[in-house]
């Protein structure tokens, strides 16, 4: 009799495989697009969705799922009964076939992930150190990159530049998010980026090309959502990076000469943003310059985390450092004309919170000063014995 893991590895293959048939319909659709197809691509198509028909009965009597279901199944594939039928559909038809096939696709990865998370709990379970962090921040950094991945994506939908190669490339993409979402979350709770938010840009994000017919309102908040999910990832690393960095010391409590030293370096990085923030303004920036911007927010969200977990803040807040960050989309969203409120609003965020540090690192020098002096030293020397 199998073991449970056995069972889990077997429905994983089977999951998979189901998947890349899947792919194949999409293939057949996209062949119905073009009205290039013959008798031989009409008996494949047939084939095709026999397949996918019988392979969804094994697999839902090997696991219950509730997505992809079987009516939503079922009910794709009798709407495209041939190439030709399909073919001759308008435009809006073969749009919805295509919202339905996506929306089946991305419920097939996320049960691929959570299949692999079950399996990942079970080797956990045999004696893997729990309270280690590193695992999950390795999670998540790579997560990262791969979230930066369908930023690429979606900014090639909006430049409509873009061939079946990049369509093919940006739903593996896809793909890897969805399954590598599944073992985030099995590894550590958190409440954000939440999944569901994730899942629905995934799900938004149909195509290349149906993100490039969007109109611009719609590509800007789809960026929205990106950008609010990546600041949170990073905040989520900040938090798991400080926990680590804790547990590796003696003490949880760092020298005030550290305390210092960090607040000094954090200052410097939003010295930083204001950089960035005068790019915004003069509209002399590159794509260069968005990504090191991109990198900059990155580090701040990330050290603040960091902060928190020595000091009680209660201005500037963290919920303070998120909203401008979350709210400076890009250098280009910055310095669109029409966003010259928010930049000035921006900019003057900015300036509150920059001149909030300079007090906190001005009390952590006094701090440091007074502790100086019950030693026999300051700041500025040796102090009286």
């Amino acid at each position: 009799m199998a073991t449970e893991k056995e069972t889990f590895e077997k429905l994983i293959s089977m999951v998979e495989s189901y998947t890349e048939t899947w792919k194949q319909l999409h293939h057949y659709i996209s062949l119905a697009k073009t009205k290039k197809f013959d008798e031989e691509d009409e008996n494949e198509f047939l084939e095709i969705k026999s397949v996918i028909t019988q392979e969804l009965e094994l697999i839902m009597a090997t696991v219950e799922i509730d997505s992809p279901s079987r009516a939503d199944v079922h009910d794709l594939i009798g709407k495209i009964p041939t190439l030709q039928s399909l073919s001759e559909q308008n435009e809006n038809f073969i749009k919805g076939i295509d919202t339905q096939w996506h929306r089946n696709f991305v419920a097939l990865q996320i049960l691929q992930g959570m299949v692999k998370a079950q399996i990942r709990e079970m080797e956990k379970k045999k004696g893997k150190d729990e309270g280690d962090f590193r695992p999950v921040l390795d999670r998540v950094e790579s997560y990262v990159e791969t979230w930066k991945q369908i930023l690429h994506y979606l900014n090639t939908a909006g430049g409509g530049k873009f061939d079946e190669e990049d369509e093919t490339e940006f739903l593996e993409i896809k793909s890897v998010a969805l399954q590598e979402l599944e073992l985030i979350y099995s590894m550590m709770e958190f409440e954000s980026p939440s999944k569901a938010e994730i899942i629905d840009i995934l799900t938004n994000a149909v195509s290349l090309t149906a993100l490039s017919q969007q109109n611009e309102n719609a590509q800007r908040t789809l960026g929205d959502k990106w950008h609010k999910v990546f600041i949170g990832f990073q905040a989520l690393a900040g938090a798991i990076k400080a926990q680590i960095k804790l547990a590796d010391k003696k003490s949880a409590e760092p020298a005030m000469e550290e305390r210092v030293a960090q607040m000094e370096n954090y200052v410097e990085t939003w010295k930083q943003f204001n950089h960035f923030l005068g790019l915004a303004k003069s509209g002399k920036f590159d794509e260069e310059d968005e990504t090191q911007f991109l990198e900059t927010k990155s580090v701040i969200v990330q050290e603040m985390e960091s902060i928190c977990a020595v000091s009680e803040l209660t201005s500037p807040t963290r919920e303070d450092v998120h909203a401008i960050v979350i709210g400076a989309i890009s250098l280009a969203r910055l310095g669109d004309a029409k966003g010259g409120a928010a930049l000035k609003t921006t900019e003057s965020k900015w300036h509150q919170i920059f001149i909030g540090f300079q007090a906190v690192l001005g009390q952590l020098k006094v701090q440091l000063q007074e502790s100086g002096k019950k030693k026999g030293w300051s700041l500025f020397g040796w102090g009286k014995k």
